[in-house]
């Protein structure tokens, strides 16, 4: 099923809201707010995964990368567990009861796995559609670094509780 982005501003062709959402022993952390506004150009989309893999990311550029460019993602914010949202300028675009449908199926999801990322749609009239699931985030990523530590300490502090 294909998901329609919502009405943006200058924005024709992107993409739907989406929530990458960071889970540590089945129960989410936060989600990324996220769409994709554009792609870049072959050859930024090629040079920005080449700089990331010099810097020591996993990330290397592929052919599609080179012919196709890569997702030029903008940034809304960061939606925690409780529905709160770090440096959110808008509302996030799910109701109470579509953020506890999501949460419920992140964690479904999520059950038995150390960390694992989710990466959820939203439709255009505001419900959560599971996208695909991811089980690493790149260094590009740019997550402030006391998010970064503090998913350290909850994968760890997981493995601390059965050994």
């Amino acid at each position: 099923e294909l998901i329609a982005p919502p009405q943006r501003e200058g924005s024709e062709d992107s993409t739907p809201d989406e929530l990458k959402c960071q889970t540590f022993f089945g129960e989410l952390f936060f989600c990324e707010w996220v769409y994709v506004a554009n792609m870049t150009t072959g050859e930024d989309g090629a040079e920005k995964f080449q700089d990331a893999f010099k810097a020591g990311d996993r990330a290397q550029p592929s052919l599609g990368h080179k012919a196709c460019g890569i997702p030029n993602f903008q940034w809304n914010g960061y939606v925690f567990r409780d529905g709160t949202c770090f440096g959110c300028e808008q509302r996030v675009p799910l109701s109470a009861k579509a953020w506890s449908k999501l949460v419920e199926m992140v964690e479904s999801v999520a059950e038995g796995t150390d960390h694992i990322r989710i990466d959820v749609f939203v439709t255009p009239n505001g419900e959560p559609v599971i996208n695909e699931a991811n089980i690493s985030f790149l260094k590009i990523s740019k997550f402030p670094a006391a998010l970064v530590e503090e998913m350290r300490r909850r994968w760890l502090d997981g493995y601390r509780m059965f050994y």
